[in-house]
């Protein structure tokens, strides 16, 4: 029997929370809300990027923000072709990152460990794609010169 060694498709060189706040509110929200917002920068042929991962998470009492930027690297260069996959990689792993400090921020403020549910990070991804795209068409709109009547 043997054993393949793959290589990880990207490595995490170094992350940097650069914020966390844990609020206990006075009035309990009804269900509990989930805000992702991943964004991703690389250069051209270059294998190194960054994600930087925005969550927004309210359960019962608990309000939680936390804003996680991580150094990456790819297993290969960094073209349009594989960006999206690096950008999930690099959103999944912020997000477990911050899931154990959620679970252990609010063991000691709260008194229960708590969670951040499980999420499919390239749905998110696919959702924010869209918003920069929209955000992108609707600022070429803005600059279009208005079109004359006939």
């Amino acid at each position: 029997m043997s054993a393949t060694i793959s290589q990880p498709s990207c490595v995490l060189h170094q992350y940097r929370v650069k914020r966390l706040l844990v609020e206990e509110c006075r009035d309990a929200r009804s269900a509990p809300e989930l805000r992702l917002v991943p964004n991703f920068c690389f250069q051209d042929g270059s294998k190194e990027y960054r994600t930087i991962l925005r969550c927004e998470y309210s359960n019962g009492k608990t309000l939680f923000q936390a804003v996680i930027e991580g150094d990456f690297e790819f297993k290969e260069v960094i073209a349009h072709d594989n960006a999206m996959h690096a950008w999930v990689n690099g959103g999944t792993i912020l997000y477990g990152i911050l899931r154990g400090l959620y679970s252990g921020v609010t063991a000691q403020c709260v008194g229960t460990v708590d969670i951040l549910p499980t999420v499919m990070m390239v749905d998110y991804v696919k959702q924010r794609i869209q918003e920069l795209i929209d955000k992108d068409n609707e600022e070429n709109r803005k600059k279009e010169p208005p079109k004359a009547e006939k």
